[in-house]
């Protein structure tokens, strides 16, 4: 396999690989079952973070890991390429928190089944599922639509939506427009200022990551949706990263989370950035708990 070939070739490598989950996979099982991202299906972004964001004074290391209640346990897809789904659910839960320090566990299902925008388990992109939840003024609770490894009919019902209001949604200039240490300077700012950043990569080589700040290999295309929750500098290596929360549950890498090299596009997470902004005057008071719901 060729990371593991990368690996041995390379004495230095600053990642870590091990047997897990999906050792009985082949590359391309693990492909086909576990990346869902159809960046060709992305709906035009109409906003954008413009670089003045960059003079916004933020912290060297951010990790919203360390906020009580700001991200969720890491989940598992399973048998379904709905990357897309979990980033979405990861990234409004964690900016939801830090608008409102208010936890609403949400649900994947709901957008795989429901989501005419995107292709349930066939794939689809955050952006188009904003898009989808914004029209439906929010989205159901995981308790109340639980998660199942395949698409099927769409039984969502808004009285068991979160209210999560999205006003727009704020993209990032093409790496390739500007310079991707600029784009993630800016990636940075966002991450700090609202806790979450939805981010697509390139996934490819990733199957048996077990620890370490990735910096490849990487192929061109961007396949895997995914959350950055934070960023840093290692302290045995000095390389800088990107904290990410992914959805091949919590055996997988360290502890179901990411890092990847921080500065230079690495594995295309400039490419697709997003952020969806949640509107300022949600009254919570009107929406029940999830235990306040009745399931049956």
């Amino acid at each position: 396999m060729k990371v593991i070939k990368h690996k041995d070739d390379n004495k230095n490598s600053t990642i870590d690989l091990e047997v897990n989950q999906f050792a009985t996979m082949s590359s391309k099982e693990f492909r086909s079952k576990m990346m869902g991202l159809t960046p060709e299906t992305r709906p035009e972004v109409r906003s954008y973070f413009s670089e003045d964001i960059t003079r916004q004074s933020v912290p060297d290391s951010f990790d919203a890991r360390t906020i009580p209640g700001a991200v969720s346990l890491v989940r598992a897809q399973g048998d379904c390429g709905g990357c897309w789904a979990f980033s979405t659910v990861a990234t409004l839960e964690t900016i939801f928190f830090m608008k409102y320090k208010k936890t609403y566990k949400l649900s994947e299902k709901h957008l795989i089944d429901c989501d005419g925008f995107n292709d349930g388990c066939d794939g689809g992109t955050m952006d188009a599922a904003f898009n989808y939840i914004r029209g439906y003024e929010g989205i159901n609770a995981r308790k109340m639509y639980p998660y199942q490894e395949f698409r099927s009919r769409c039984v969502a019902q808004k009285s068991y939506n979160r209210p999560i209001f999205i006003t727009e949604i704020k993209g990032f200039p093409k790496p390739q427009k500007e310079k991707p240490e600029v784009v993630e300077e800016m990636m940075k700012v966002a991450t700090a200022t609202y806790g979450a950043v939805a981010v697509g990569i390139d996934a490819e080589y990733m199957q048996f990551y077990g620890g370490g700040v990735y910096t490849g290999p990487c192929t061109p295309g961007i396949n895997h949706g995914v959350t950055i929750v934070g960023y840093g500098t290692c302290e045995k290596t000095g390389l800088p990263y990107w904290i990410i929360k992914n959805s091949w549950g919590p055996e997988w890498g360290e502890a179901g989370f990411l890092r990847l090299y921080r500065g230079n596009n690495t594995c295309g997470v400039g490419q697709m950035a997003s952020v969806p902004i949640i509107a300022d005057d949600i009254d919570l008071t009107r929406v029940p708990t999830d235990d306040q719901v009745d399931a049956s």
